[in-house]
């Protein structure tokens, strides 16, 4: 007995049983639409197979390839979202011109094999070496959180001996890492950042899982934050601030003082801050200043 299928979601908003492709013509003309709005056309250039998903050809000079056009395909007048659709009258592109882009897409998908095997080559070359360029981490290939911790500190340890980090966990699978003076936010990240295993996909909304080589090795978490705090001596300036800012005063001395902070790093044994007035004439408030001290 043929299974129904429906779709939950279209046009019109209500559900809809979707009968399957029944006979689609050699070259006939599709539909493709992908992520981030891309368009294109394509062929088909088999008849169905045991599944009933027919094979597709990209008509396209720069983005040549094979798509599959499945059994419960729709045609492009119920268009709605992402998919492959089919002509509603079944117009056919030409043989001649269906075979020029079967080739193009034969030769792209050999590249992209050939790309993806010396990439794997690659891959499998310096994962083998990273235990030995960083002999004071921990093998873990099972991505325990635990060991990845200790990886972590044990990174930031070396990177930067004499501050002390606080390396926290938040909900199940993020880190903060805070500490106060010391580095800044930006060089602390160049550390951090090598434990994170996942990144932002095109449109922001959804974080994936993408691990480096490094991961794979060491671990990797979905996130890692990083929260540098000043002490009280650097706080104490913001008076200081605040005269030498003038006119300029009523623009959040605050955040200004944050962001002249930001770009300093600061020894550990630093003492005697002061705010000075550099040579620079142009650009944000904030460059025109710089935080100096005594070590």
């Amino acid at each position: 007995m043929e299974m129904k299928v429906f779709s939950l979601f279209d046009a019109t908003g209500k559900m809809e049983e979707i009968k399957p492709v029944q006979n689609l013509p050699m070259f006939c003309k599709v539909f493709i639409y992908g992520v981030g709005m891309s368009e294109a056309q394509g062929a088909i250039i088999s008849g169905p197979d045991q599944y009933g998903s027919y094979k597709v050809v990209k008509i396209s000079d720069w983005d040549p390839g094979f798509r599959s056009l499945d059994k419960y395909s729709r045609p492009h007048s119920k268009k709605f979202g992402i998919g492959i659709y089919y002509d509603d009258d079944l117009n056919t592109w030409p043989e001649s011109e269906v075979n020029k882009y079967i080739k193009l897409a034969e030769i792209a998908t050999k590249e992209a094999k050939d790309e993806a095997e010396a990439k794997s080559k690659a891959d499998e070359a310096e994962k083998k070496s990273l235990p030995s360029l960083f002999p004071h981490l921990v093998v873990n290939f099972n991505d325990d959180q635990k060991t990845t911790k200790i990886n972590l500190v044990a990174e930031l340890r070396k990177n930067f001996p004499d501050i002390k980090f606080s390396v926290v966990k938040n909900h199940y699978d993020a880190y903060s890492v805070s500490w106060t003076n010391g580095p800044t936010t930006e060089e602390v990240t160049k550390i951090t950042g090598k434990f994170e295993n996942s990144e932002n996909d095109w449109s922001g909304d959804f974080r994936d899982y993408a691990p480096s080589n490094f991961n794979r090795v060491f671990g990797g978490f979905k996130y890692v934050f990083e929260n540098r705090y000043t002490s009280e001596e650097i706080n104490n300036l913001l008076p200081e601030l605040k005269i030498l800012l003038g006119n300029y005063k009523e623009r959040y001395p605050e955040q200004i003082l944050h962001r002249i902070v930001s770009k300093t790093s600061i020894p550990v044994n630093a003492c005697n801050f002061r705010l000075t007035r550099n040579e620079i004439t142009c650009g944000q408030i904030e460059d025109f200043y710089n935080i100096t001290f005594d070590v």
